[in-house]
């Protein structure tokens, strides 16, 4: 869905998420960005703790990673 948007928007598109429970409900994870064309720049974990780090400059995504949290 969320990279459906990216290409109709034409824009990079983030998610921001946690792992654990939450009203109780399941959070699942997956910090992720997706680029202008919809294919996904990085993703986080769904069962590790972690930051997504990407930087935009002139539409184009770089230097996307997936940082543990000790």
């Amino acid at each position: 869905m969320l990279s459906h948007i990216a290409t109709k928007i034409k824009a990079p598109v983030l998610l921001s998420n946690f792992i654990g429970k939450a009203g109780g409900w399941d959070a699942a994870g997956k910090c992720s960005v997706w680029d202008k064309k919809g294919h996904t720049a990085v993703q986080g974990s769904h069962t590790e703790e972690g930051l997504v780090f990407c930087t935009f400059e002139n539409e184009v995504i770089y230097d996307v990673r997936f940082q543990p949290v000790d």
